[in-house]
């Protein structure tokens, strides 16, 4: 009966190698990257020799954030998927950037010197308690004192040699904690996340006949992200303005991507692509009605599930509504990539491979170059401000297909300062500010010999003269769009009334009044305005 169970419990152990064994643990290649502005869409391929039947695979070194409920993998003739299953590993060894493992060598020569440097402090330890433990000699009958200066002096020299050594040495061992401690925290900057391990996809294949086979795989992780940003070059002599568009990418995710074909999608999937429903507004005291809540993922009214098809396209679906990436329009002025658009965003496909390391550290790279036709003119608004802001117009069409993003402004070479460069306009034109141009200068004064108060039947009225000069000190002519207003009532006990606008375009509904001046180098322009002001008396005014 013994020897029966000594077989049973071999057999069990062979068969569970046996088992062990068939499970193939297999390395996958970055194939594409589809980069939103918060997440990431990864596409992996794996080649790998199969048995007929029922194959295990298990695909190692990927992101431990992926999203399980976005891994979809496509089968062949060759092998049909049956199981799909994620699951993390935290006693694989973590692949690591190249930023990090030259400092992880520097640490770990750091940390041989200093277990060297703490046996050292040990034995000067050791010296100082011998040389202690000998002071007295001479026994019971003493030593002579031409003697005892001899073993002063001896024992003087030796402690001083240790306690010197003692104190080198204890300076280098913090010397060198502190370098290990700036490494450490540089390390931690580039890869914060280190206990979270390594992900696994875990896969079961049927497989119809021995040979060799390939699987290809997709995920959506969300430690990665892109944000536009634009170079604009202007010169105020040139009639155009080169434009730069870079994406500034990064991620984190435990992977390093070599040489992917990278999309950069203008948009983001965790968006809810439910219609809202226009409720019943109620009018009463003080009772708050209840409203529509947008955006952001939400279990328990599905809000951003999501979903992914076979052909590596992200989709989103919701009740009864799915919008996918479908019937692109291709534009072609992207010397660095071919951009796309679809009904949601538009895609921005990277002609050259890149590489993306898992550092957590943004980094440029150029989509696209392009010199747009742009009109300056000048635009000042000196109730506000006296100065004068040089903007540049470029026509809204010229700027299609392109995202709103961070602008780095240069001018005639000279960096002016960041804006935002707005692409989703309603107006024919983008205006973008380059700053203020000290040749032109503004200045406006009310003109007191104009200005008169009235009373008459328990009423004051005021009227107001304001004269606004514009000097143009540059050597060549400038278009300057002036603004000011006559302010407008709000109480029907003030009266305003416009006596005078000297031509200028009026709003009746803002009260701005606009004047396009055209202005000859060196020349000097005057426009005044009238506006009367009736109101009751005793009352005050906040103008």
């Amino acid at each position: 009966m013994k020897k029966l169970f000594c077989v049973f419990f071999t057999l069990s152990i062979y068969l569970q190698l046996q088992s062990q064994s068939d499970i193939s643990v297999l390395d996958s290649k970055v194939e594409a990257l589809k980069i939103f502005h918060n997440g990431a869409l990864v596409t992996r391929s794996c080649n790998f020799d199969i048995a007929t039947g029922i194959n295990k695979v298990t695909i190692r070194k990927l992101s431990p954030y992926i999203n399980a409920q976005t891994i979809q993998v496509k089968g062949n003739k060759d092998a049909s998927i049956v199981t799909v299953n994620f699951a993390k590993n935290f006693l694989s060894e973590k692949s690591t950037s190249p930023q990090i493992k030259p400092l992880q060598t520097a640490l770990q020569a750091l940390k041989d010197s200093l277990v060297i440097l703490t046996d050292r402090r040990y034995v000067l330890s050791e010296q100082i308690i011998f040389l202690n433990a000998n002071r007295g000699i001479g026994g019971n009958n003493g030593i002579e004192a031409d003697q005892l200066d001899n073993v002063l002096d001896v024992y003087t020299e030796r402690i001083t040699q240790v306690r010197d050594q003692q104190t080198a040495n204890s300076k280098m061992i913090t010397k060198l904690e502190e370098q290990m401690n700036l490494i450490q925290a540089q390390i931690k900057e580039f890869f914060p996340d280190n206990t979270d391990g390594e992900g696994n996809i875990v896969l079961t294949l049927n497989a119809t006949a021995k040979g060799k086979t390939s699987i290809e795989f997709s995920y959506y992780v969300d430690n990665a992200s892109w944000r536009p940003v634009y170079d604009l070059y202007a010169a105020t002599d040139k009639t155009v303005m080169n434009i730069s568009l870079k994406a500034y990418v990064q991620q984190h995710t435990g992977e390093i991507w070599k040489d992917a074909k990278v999309t950069f999608v203008a948009g983001t999937p965790y968006q809810s692509g439910d219609k809202p429903n226009l409720e019943t507004e109620y009018v009463d005291f003080f009772v708050e009605q209840p409203r529509y809540k947008r955006g952001g993922a939400d279990k328990a009214n599905g809000y951003g599930k999501r979903t992914y098809s076979g052909d590596s396209t992200l989709a989103f679906q919701n009740d009864g509504l799915i919008a996918n990436y479908t019937t692109p329009q291709t534009f072609n002025w992207y010397n660095n990539a071919s951009a796309s658009s679809n009904r949601l965003n538009y895609e921005y496909v990277l002609t050259l491979p890149q590489t993306i390391n898992s550092d957590g550290e943004e980094f440029p790279i150029e989509i696209s170059k392009k010199d747009l036709n742009v009109k300056y003119a000048y635009s000042c608004i000196p109730k506000i401000t006296c100065s004068v802001f040089l903007i540049a117009c470029v026509n809204t069409n010229e700027a299609m297909n392109l995202p709103g993003g961070t602008s780095n402004l240069f001018l005639d070479n000279n960096y002016m300062g960041e804006t935002y460069f707005d692409t989703q306009v309603s107006e024919d034109s983008i205006n973008i500010s380059f700053g203020t141009d000290s040749r032109i200068v503004s200045e406006r004064k009310i003109l007191k010999e104009y200005t008169a108060k009235k009373f008459m039947s328990g009423s004051i009225t005021k009227t107001y003269d304001v004269e606004i000069t514009i000097h143009n000190n540059k050597s060549e002519s400038a278009n300057i769009n002036l603004e000011d207003q006559i302010p407008l009532s709000s109480n029907s006990q003030i009266v305003i009334e416009s006596i005078n606008i000297d031509n200028a375009i009026s709003n009746i509904e803002t009260g701005k009044l606009t004047w396009n001046i055209s202005m000859q180098p060196n020349e000097v322009v005057k426009k005044h305005f009238t506006f009367s002001i009736k109101y009751p008396k005793g009352k005050r005014l906040n103008l």
